[in-house]
């Protein structure tokens, strides 16, 4: 997640649609990597509708970003690998 790949200014990307669970990112800074996976088993381990939460930590490039285009950034790769999962074609979509 070093730099975005479109320019989400415009996007609603981040808002909840009503037709959906709303998109949940968690931002971790500062963290060991063991440390951040502890974080995020102890959050999956919530249940529904926390076991789709997406997870990122920070990087020097993704710290300049606003806000917006770091969670719509954060989306479009957490659906990409959703759809992977699950069989699906990410690139085609």
């Amino acid at each position: 997640m070093d730099t975005p790949h479109n320019d989400h200014s415009d996007s609603n990307a981040h808002r909840d649609t009503g037709h959906r669970t709303p998109f949940r990112a968690i931002l971790l800074h500062g963290f060991t990597n063991e440390e951040a996976l502890q974080i995020m088993r102890a959050v999956k381990a919530l249940g529904s509708p926390m076991k789709d939460a997406a997870f990122a930590m920070t990087t020097p490039t993704s710290l300049a970003w606003k806000v917006e285009t770091w969670v719509a950034e954060l989306e479009e790769e957490h659906r990409m690998m959703q759809q992977y999962q699950r069989g699906g074609n990410p690139a085609g979509s």
